[in-house]
């Protein structure tokens, strides 16, 4: 299946995967981070049971801090 991940076309490792399952994959940091699937933002609770489709635009936004 593929998705749009930041922009980029990507081709996901097996047919169903959940955000959860994604983050893993692609050793995404969780502290201070917000992930989105087609301009929704998907809560941290909702992870484990959301699974994508095909052609999904997936966004994730890492917080930074700093001055």
């Amino acid at each position: 299946m593929k998705i749009n991940y930041n922009k980029e076309t990507i081709e996901l490792p097996k047919d169903t995967m959940t955000v959860a399952e994604f983050i893993e994959w692609k050793e995404i940091p969780t502290k201070a981070m917000a992930f989105a699937i087609n301009n929704r933002i998907v809560r941290k609770t909702e992870w484990n049971d959301r699974q994508f489709s095909e052609g999904d635009s997936v966004t994730v936004v890492n917080a930074a801090f700093g001055g």
